[in-house]
């Protein structure tokens, strides 16, 4: 099987790229063509043993597919040796007749037009013709084989050509010979305008398709662009409010009375609840805007861990919840953005303790890991953004909670955008649903990956993520 470009341009060359991709459909054409050659020889065998055909009929049927398989290497080995666009196309052309010759043969050998059942073998060619090539070609392939069929039962009754019958009996009317010429011919037709016709509907369907992905991407980076820009317009009032609010709430205007405190309170509580929100949009949508770049640098991992732990310290001591850190035997530093590592600590050390009942437990672990481990992580999200993979060493941290857990069915969901467990309307922990797919996109920054573990409800979760310990800029 093979087939030519599917749209000739002006020029006689083709560039490298597309010549490798169509060297390489020519190379799966003839792998189908030997292995259907294959097939059609064990069939012959087969009715070879049960008697249907005689040994001579097997002989010849031999000869035919090793033609088919032989002519292989040759036509690769020229094809691969040729640039001229023109010079290509009329190689595929003779490809595809030789082809055709070689079943041709098959059918001759099997009954001729007796073997009219065969004539399937040239409609399976057309097929693959129809969807891989241009429609001009389908109609040239299709025209070969009548040509080669036609003549094949004309020499064929005329004497020219031996009779090869598997069942003997008397030579059709030229009338009746005629008539069924003429159906198995529109019969390839057909099937050549229906291969045609519906590989034409294919490619319009993936231009589309591609157009559309293209407009989407647009779509996605302008609305990043524009979260980017009005997350900055909206963050400067509103740190406006925070800051006045919490002028009136320490009473350096006077004093207030108990009712005027607490909605204060509750206005400067929603204030900071909306400016964390407004300042994940806007990280996430410098990410997803690629405005994000790491600035790399020396970082000290256990301080940065400690420092961390301290950030989070105040709330669980107030809800009694015990922090514990084991750092043994990984770099004393690695090759990160200082400020995002930060954020990605704080995002899953607070999103522990907010999960994680009064009493309970908070376990900030590391360990030292090679690239084959961190390529072999079967939890890895599959949308998670990665930079090119580190052939060198990785640092796994991770944090272990005692809180609510993870159903198995949420353990990649929670990363998405928006997403959380809980819904709406029975919601007992705040949040915006932001925190973790920041947390996996800045993770993947760094070229690491984050994944989550649990055991189910109420057995406590732990979220880990890698990184390579000399990260390249």
């Amino acid at each position: 099987m093979s087939f030519s470009l599917s749209n000739p341009k002006d020029m006689s060359l083709i560039d490298a790229d597309y010549y490798h991709r169509l060297y390489k459909r020519h190379v799966q054409g003839a792998l189908v063509r030997s292995g259907a050659s294959i097939f059609m020889w064990m069939v012959a065998l087969i009715a070879l043993f049960f008697g249907v055909i005689q040994s001579f009929h097997f002989i010849g049927v031999s000869i035919a597919i090793l033609f088919l398989i032989l002519i292989n290497p040759p036509t690769l080995w020229v094809l691969k040796r040729i640039i001229n666009r023109s010079h290509i196309e009329w190689f595929s052309i003779l490809i595809n007749a030789l082809e055709i010759l070689g079943y041709t043969a098959v059918i001759y050998l099997l009954g001729g037009i007796e073997a009219a059942f065969l004539t399937p073998i040239y409609a399976a060619l057309i097929i693959y013709i129809g969807v891989m090539a241009p429609r001009k070609l389908t109609f040239m392939v299709t025209s070969l084989c009548a040509i080669c069929f036609n003549l094949m039962v004309v020499l064929e009754y005329i004497g020219v050509l031996p009779h090869f019958a598997i069942i003997e009996r008397s030579p059709l009317p030229l009338p009746f010979l005629i008539t069924q010429l003429f159906a198995l011919n529109s019969l390839l037709y057909v099937v050549a305008f229906i291969s045609a016709y519906t590989a034409k509907l294919i490619r319009q369907n993936k231009k589309k398709l591609r157009d559309q992905n293209i407009d989407l991407d647009r779509a996605n980076k302008a609305k990043s662009e524009f979260l980017a820009n009005m997350s900055h317009e909206l963050r400067t009032p509103l740190n406006h409010i925070i800051g006045f609010t919490e002028m009136v709430v320490d009473k350096r205007f006077g004093e207030l009375n108990a009712s005027q405190e607490e909605y204060l309170n509750d206005v400067l509580n929603s204030s900071h609840h909306l400016l964390a929100l407004i300042n994940d949009i806007l990280d996430l949508s410098k990410v997803e805007a690629g405005r994000l770049e790491p600035s790399l640098s020396e970082v000290n991992l256990k301080a940065l861990l400690e420092n961390s732990l301290l950030m989070v310290k105040e709330k669980t001591i107030k809800h009694n919840i015990a922090l514990s850190l084991n750092v043994n035997g990984v770099p004393e530093t690695v090759t990160a953005d200082e400020r995002l590592l930060k954020q990605i600590m704080y995002n899953l050390l607070s999103n522990a303790v907010k999960f994680t009942p009064n009493g309970g437990r908070i376990c900030l672990t590391t360990k030292k890991v090679s690239a084959n481990e961190h390529d072999a992580t079967t939890l890895k999200l599959p949308d998670t953004t990665e930079k090119d993979a580190n052939s060198g060493e990785f640092i796994e941290i991770a944090v272990t909670d005692t809180g609510i857990g993870l159903e198995p069915q949420n353990l990649k969901q929670i990363f998405g955008q928006f997403e959380q467990v809980e819904n709406s309307a029975s919601r007992k922990y705040q949040g915006t649903g932001l925190g973790l797919s920041l947390t996996k996109n800045l993770v993947g920054l760094h070229g690491g990956k984050i994944w989550a573990t649990s055991e189910g409800k109420n057995c406590g979760a732990t979220f880990s993520f890698t990184l390579p310990v000399d990260a390249q800029a």
